[in-house]
């Protein structure tokens, strides 16, 4: 009987959590649709979620650029990522996020251990989860604002396989003309995260890019 009750809490709570999700999800665009497009300096939004999930920040800029995208729906896919990053995450193996600029972009890349992702599985619909997912740990919307942002906003996304790594990459439009030459990435971050002595090459690589 206990066990009875706490599928029942847990399938209510799992419907809240969703119903709250998707009421962000309409304010969030409903706003957009009002107010337009925002130009903004993005460090300090950044840094307080790398904060608020005990992420790592590697900076491969000297100082941030401004970009040109929503900033409430940019913040939104950001946090989600980083919830995702981070539930797979330990001390020893936290959230890292890259952060350099191309030209014309400025590239967020949040690596973490493990959770390679079910690239059969199109995760930028709203209530798609891979199967190889923590179950019970999300409704399956945080990345339904990219789609908006790659097609009304200029944005890019992917979300790769790479030596053992999960890594999910948002390209933003800068505010102005690129100020760099191309950043040539060899897709990992310049200090490993948390990589085991036998995992230092590539052994696959897969994408999921829209």
């Amino acid at each position: 009987m206990e066990r009875n009750f706490s599928v029942v809490n847990q399938g209510l709570g799992n419907i809240s959590k969703t119903t709250r999700e998707l009421s962000n999800i309409h304010y969030i665009r409903s706003e957009i649709l009002r107010n337009g497009n925002d130009s903004w300096f993005m460090e300090e939004s950044v840094s307080q979620l790398i904060s608020r999930f005990n992420a790592e920040l590697e900076q491969v800029i000297d100082t941030w650029p401004k970009v040109f995208a929503p900033k409430a729906m940019v913040l939104f896919t950001l946090e989600h990522i980083l919830v995702n990053a981070a539930s797979y995450g330990t001390d020893e193996t936290r959230a890292r996020v890259v952060v350099h600029e191309e030209p014309e972009m400025l590239v967020l890349s949040t690596f973490n251990k493990g959770n390679v992702p079910d690239f059969e599985v199109d995760v930028l619909q709203p209530f798609q989860r891979g199967e190889n997912l923590i179950e019970g740990t999300g409704t399956g919307l945080g990345l339904s604002l990219v789609p908006d942002l790659l097609s009304d906003y200029g944005c890019t996304f992917t979300l790769t396989n790479i030596a053992g790594f999960t890594r999910a990459q948002l390209k933003i439009p800068l505010d102005s003309p690129s100020r760099v030459l191309p950043f040539e990435s060899s897709g990992l971050p310049s200090v490993e995260p948390n990589t085991d002595p036998d995992d230092s090459t590539v052994q696959g690589h897969q994408t999921h890019t829209r």
